[in-house]
């Protein structure tokens, strides 16, 4: 994971400080301030696309149920800290279709239990595997999915092998509990 260090000198101790890539929770913080009260419990998803500089995400996108939009959604993007865009309009979590867009099919943020990080924490700890690999981004979706009794994450994992990314499949993960619901991996695709 890529990180900034920077480093002050205050007598002869030096401190380290980190920068880090937003986690899905910390940016929905930001996301929720641009949202009505009545959309705020009913969000859609959260996507967070593809880094090319970090292993997790740098901006985070948050589909909002809008009552007063023609969609009856809207997107909110954030990233360093802040709203970069707002647009409504119909939204698609990757293969994950969510049309017609109700109310009924959103999550309330505020049940979510499993943030963006540990939900990553948990994927590459639950396969001995990822230790043999060098991961080089995730993408990461929350979502209602059918079959499933809570929101979960969709982890979609890319490694490197001789310069290359490559995917190397998905894990699927209870956004509440933390449980591994699925796990389609194949790691032979990056080992050297």
């Amino acid at each position: 994971m890529s990180r900034f260090f920077f480093v002050l000198f205050l007598g002869l101790y030096p401190f380290v400080l980190m920068a880090k890539t937003p986690t899905a929770f910390e940016a929905l913080k930001v996301a929720e301030k641009q949202v009505s009260a009545e959309s705020k419990q009913h969000l859609y998803g959260i996507i967070g696309e593809r880094s090319p500089t970090t292993l997790t995400p740098v901006s985070w996108q948050f589909i909002y149920w809008n009552p007063h939009s023609w969609s009856r959604s809207e997107q909110i993007t954030v990233a360093g800290g802040q709203v970069t865009q707002i647009k409504d309009g119909l939204f698609s979590l990757g293969n994950l279709h969510l049309l017609p867009y109700k109310k009924e099919n959103t999550i309330n943020p505020s049940r979510l239990k499993i943030d963006s990080n540990r939900a990553l924490e948990i994927a590459t700890k639950s396969n001995e595997s990822f230790r043999t690999v060098k991961l080089s981004t995730v993408v990461f979706r929350l979502a209602s999915l059918k079959g499933y009794e809570e929101a979960c994450w969709i982890l979609d994992f890319f490694a490197d092998k001789n310069g290359f990314e490559r995917s190397i499949g998905y894990v699927i993960i209870g956004a509440i509990t933390g449980k591994v619901y699925k796990m389609k991996l194949n790691f032979s695709k990056v080992l050297h």
